[in-house]
């Protein structure tokens, strides 16, 4: 049932029937509605049954059911005191008491699935008819007919009677006026009845509860209304969710409804943890304002607590609602609490401690000191052991100063690396998994994500401590691929097609083949990386098609080294390789940026030129005598290079093209194009800090995919900085040694550089201090919270100093 039908015009007589224009085989062409009937209409109908039409149903019943739905109260009240009516006692030879007029039931066909037989739940293409009874008060009170209402109570009518379906209970007086949405019926039947705390009892009409009613209808004052009636007996919200007997929270009714604007959503949510988790799942753009609300209550901390928000939530959030993710990271990063003995340190040393940090900080920031300090510790407040005496031992990176000694207190800046700090801690546990790189990894994500601390931080202490030594390694075999192609470009440089390669051209030739087995390999971790995770269409993308192009290439190089065309593809491949130095140094990153995403802004005007240069080629073609590759190499030079021929054409007809033809191409579309190209550079040069912030992120989420199949975490920074260098001589000694003497195990050599560079990315891959795993993992255990420690923001411009006084009296 829904909104009852609004009243229709009626013709008084002994026998009437209201029926709705739009009927169907005797149907009402509407099914599970709760739109309210507009037009109908008054016809005569037989002289034993009133049929009238009530919520787009076609009902039968006596003239106290029709008088009570027309809210005639001088007709209710003559029908039930008709027994003592004279004349209408000669006239019915046994008149029925006015209890028994009362109760009397009008029917009404119902339309059920035949999936659970009750309807509502099914499908509706498999529709069977049950019936469905009801009393005059239903009527009356569903229109809002409040005195039709008292009088029918006098009369020993119950506002517990229900309206039946197929012989079951559905609903009954209080739910037929919430469905009328009549405030005064509703506030009257609700003073009449108390809330009784045991839910079953409440819940009617399909395991709803009153409130659910409430919301479904839209009203705001009716929800608050009934709200304050459960408070009587102590019933919340929270208590509807968790009953197994009732359908879900009453919110996701008002919000599938979509009868409520966003406001009143957000007004009438109760201010729970169940209401941001609905909010979150259901209406995530409602996220925002009811987290206002919550801090303008002073309850959003709490609220945040029994949440229990995951990076799953976060993550989801993030690809479905960006500004709803981003307030709850805002609400949910804070200051942590502390200790009054023990407070936050309010100065903190950014300065490199030894030579190693030094280099990485002007590779990674082009700056010597750190942006931030981060940390992934189980501790969520600022904690200090009294007993022992001792504070955990992360806290003496941000409260012990650095050690400046030697040579490296000349390359610190004159402040020394000390600069006002503010530390903050997030306070949702593991947050830093694959869901939520995932997110932020995607194209699709807006790019004002990351100008968030938090965001920009996680990011941060993922590359700085994990992935970025893998971006580092894979561009070091990058550049150092690209020196070996030439010198095979300069070792055969005079080489005949039937003379062997020279020892220098072997050596270049089984490391890049062995580079690219490495990069199938790699390759072929990241998709079944994402197959474990069971999303393996997350995968196909144009970039990791390249990815598998090229590593193709470069293992076909071993088989074929003097094919000229997988030459060219290895000399072009190498050199793009060049950019990967890009996602490892943020100042050439940041620079590179804008170019590597400026093409994908230009298709609109590569489209104009395409067709201009297809249709001028085109009109040469046919001027030419049909000579394509004349027409075509002709055109582009004279389009592009706006070249015009040394003597004019003795044909007219083309002269006249050719000077059109330079005109309009060189006057109109490069300088469109140029204008197109200008216009998209500095939009993307503003946005180069976001854009590489989220680059880093798809290399970080790389990482935490590929991290499963790779669990090295046995030895400390120290070990694998060995290992690598380690691995790092011997392969170059090898390659000069083949180079020089020659090879004495040409076969085995390149398994030998194979192995070389497996060894390096999989120390790279090691993590003492192991990242959290993903909340779908089998051992997966929660309790790791994000810390960051930044430069505090410059207030002293906007700080009014005044004189500090003191009352000595």
């Amino acid at each position: 049932m829904g909104h009852p039908a609004m009243e229709a015009p009626t013709r008084r007589g002994p026998q009437l029937l209201v029926r709705p224009k739009e009927v169907q085989n005797g149907w009402i062409a509407m099914a599970d509605s709760y739109q309210p009937l507009l037009n109908a209409e008054v016809v005569v109908a037989n002289a034993e049954a009133i049929e009238f039409t009530w919520n787009t149903k076609q009902c039968k019943g006596n003239e106290l059911h029709f008088a009570a739905l027309q809210g005639d109260l001088q007709e209710v009240i003559k029908i039930l005191s008709k027994r003592d009516d004279e004349k209408a006692t000669k006239t019915l030879q046994k008149a029925p008491k006015a209890a028994e007029i009362c109760n009397s039931r009008f029917t009404f066909p119902m339309l059920a699935s035949e999936k659970d037989g009750m309807g509502g739940e099914g499908k509706l293409s498999q529709l069977q008819l049950v019936e469905g009874t009801g009393q005059a008060i239903h009527l009356a009170a569903s229109r809002g007919h409040l005195e039709v209402v008292k009088e029918l109570l006098a009369s020993k009518a119950s506002l517990t009677d229900s309206v039946t379906r197929d012989g079951h209970e559905h609903y009954d007086v209080l739910f037929a006026a919430l469905f009328g949405a009549h405030e005064d019926m509703i506030q009257f039947i609700l003073s009449q009845v108390p809330a009784d705390p045991q839910l079953d009892k409440n819940l009617k009409f399909g395991a709803r509860h009153p409130l659910h009613v409430a919301f479904q209808v839209g009203s705001p004052s009716i929800v608050l209304r009934v709200r304050r009636w459960m408070l009587q007996s102590n019933v919340t919200e929270t208590d509807l969710a968790l009953s197994s007997k009732c359908k879900g929270a009453p919110l996701k009714y008002g919000i599938d409804g979509r009868r409520m604007k966003l406001q009143d959503l957000i007004l009438c949510a109760d201010t729970t943890a169940l209401s941001l988790r609905v909010f979150m799942s259901d209406c995530p753009r409602a996220v925002p304002l009811f987290l206002k609300r919550l801090q303008k209550l002073s309850r959003v901390n709490r609220v945040l607590e029994e949440a229990n928000i995951t990076s799953r939530d976060v993550g989801r959030l993030l690809e479905q609602c960006s500004p709803a993710a981003l307030s709850i990271l805002e609400a949910c990063t804070v200051v942590p609490a502390y200790p009054h003995e023990y407070p936050l340190p309010s100065e903190v040393n950014f300065a490199p401690h030894d030579w190693p940090e030094l280099i990485w900080n002007l590779l990674n920031r082009g700056d010597r000191t750190r942006e931030v300090l981060t940390f992934l510790e189980v501790e969520k407040e600022w904690t200090f052991d009294e007993a022992k005496h001792k504070s955990p031992s992360w806290h003496d990176k941000l409260v012990c100063a650095v050690q400046e000694q030697g040579w490296l207190r000349l390359f610190l800046p004159p402040s020394g690396g000390i600069a006002d700090a503010e530390i903050c801690v997030c306070l949702i546990p593991d947050l830093l998994t694959p869901d939520v790189f995932a997110a932020l990894a995607s194209a699709e994500t807006d790019l004002n994500v990351f100008a968030n601390r938090t965001v920009a931080y996680m990011i941060a202490h993922v590359f700085e401590n994990y992935a970025g030594k893998i971006s580092m390694i894979r561009s070091m075999m990058s550049s150092w691929a690209l020196i070996l192609l030439a010198c095979h470009s300069w070792s055969t440089r005079h080489l005949d097609s039937d003379e062997e390669l020279p020892e220098v051209a072997l050596v270049a030739v089984r490391f890049l083949s062995a580079q690219g087995i490495v990069d199938l390999t790699w390759e072929s971790m990241e998709f079944f990386g994402w197959w474990c995770r069971g999303e393996p269409g997350r995968y196909f993308q144009a970039e990791n098609a390249s990815d598998w192009l090229s590593a193709l290439v470069l293992t076909y190089f071993w088989i074929n080294p003097r094919c000229r065309l997988v030459l060219v593809l290895t000399i072009l491949i190498s050199w793009l390789r060049l950019t990967r130095v890009a996602g490892c140094c943020a100042p050439i990153g940041r620079e590179l940026v804008p170019f590597t995403r400026l093409f994908w802004g230009l298709g609109p005007v590569l489209y104009i030129a395409y067709i201009a240069f297809g249709a001028y080629s085109h009109a040469f073609f046919s001027l030419q005598g049909g000579d394509i590759d004349l027409s075509l190499y002709s055109s582009f030079v004279m389009l592009i290079t706006a070249g015009m021929p040394g003597q004019p054409k003795e044909d007219p007809l083309e002269c006249i093209l050719l000077v059109l033809a330079v005109a309009v191409f060189t006057v109109i579309v490069l300088n469109i194009f140029i204008g197109v190209i200008g216009e998209q550079y500095s939009r993307l040069k503003e946005e180069s800090v976001l854009s590489f912030r989220q680059q880093r992120a798809q290399i970080c989420l790389g990482y935490m995919i590929r991290k499963p199949f790779i669990r090295f975490d046995c030895c400390s920074h120290l070990v694998s900085r060995v290992v690598i260098l380690t691995s790092v001589i011997l392969g170059v000694a090898l390659q000069v040694h083949s180079a020089w003497y020659g090879s004495y195990f040409p076969e085995l050599e390149g398994v030998v550089y194979t192995l070389l560079l497996v060894l390096m990315l999989t120390t790279a891959f090691q993590s003492p201090l192991a990242l959290p795993k993903c909340s779908s993992s089998p051992s997966y255990e929660p309790g790791k919270f994000f810390w960051f420690c930044c430069q505090a923001e410059d207030q002293m411009a906007d700080t009014e100093l005044q004189e500090l006084t003191i009352d000595f009296e």
